[in-house]
């Protein structure tokens, strides 16, 4: 089971959040975003009970102001990718070329499926899942600069099916060291090998 946990925090480094986070079971990467939340943690959990339990903890911490969360019914497209923490140049050009972002999606009728059908085929569309909680679908998207992030959004405000989104600007990304549920239905656990897809082949 996948999840997505958007987390606003109080004044705190990055690298203790991160610290703490990465005490946490399950939580597989995080990313620092803008916009109205500090964090997007990604979930992999074996069963509902975990992820309550998962969820109970991260509560728990002191830093953390308010926290929401978008659990992922179903894979709309779901290629196989993988992330490392960024470097520093990679940092300085996130905001103006070469941006990940993530964007929250609201249909206003009809299946989230049938709503980003069109999104799905998008090479810049890296992941697409229908969700529960405050958005219908949560979409991953690799782009190049702004004029094409401004194209992808102009494209999903003027969609029939879509009444709403929000966007929010990866600019750092954090591996975590914690072994992650590997989906066997034992409920066994595995280190995932995870990398960071070059910004040059993300049109590949």
């Amino acid at each position: 089971m996948k999840g997505f946990v958007f987390l606003t925090t109080r004044p705190l480094s990055e690298e203790e959040i991160l610290g703490r986070l990465d005490e946490t079971e399950y939580v597989d990467n995080v990313y620092t975003v803008t916009g109205k939340y500090d964090f997007i943690t990604e979930l992999e959990v074996p069963s509902a009970e975990e992820l309550l339990r998962v969820l109970d903890k991260i509560s728990e911490y002191d830093f953390i102001i308010k926290s929401d969360m978008c659990i992922c019914m179903h894979p709309i497209k779901e290629p196989t990718i993988t992330h490392r923490k960024l470097t520093e140049d990679e940092k300085g050009d996130t905001l103006c070329k070469n941006i990940i972002a993530f964007i929250g999606v609201i249909v206003g009728r009809g299946k989230p499926e049938n709503a980003m059908t069109s999104f799905a085929e998008d090479g810049n569309v890296k992941r697409i899942y229908g969700t529960t909680g405050m958005y219908n679908a949560l979409m991953e998207i690799y782009v190049e600069n702004l004029g094409e992030l401004r194209s992808m959004i102009n494209r999903m405000r003027t969609a029939r099916l879509i009444s709403g989104t929000e966007t929010y600007l990866v600019i750092d990304i954090a591996e975590m060291e914690e072994f992650a549920y590997d989906g066997n239905a034992g409920g066994s656990t595995s280190r995932r090998a995870i990398g960071m897809i070059n910004p040059q082949s993300w049109r590949k």
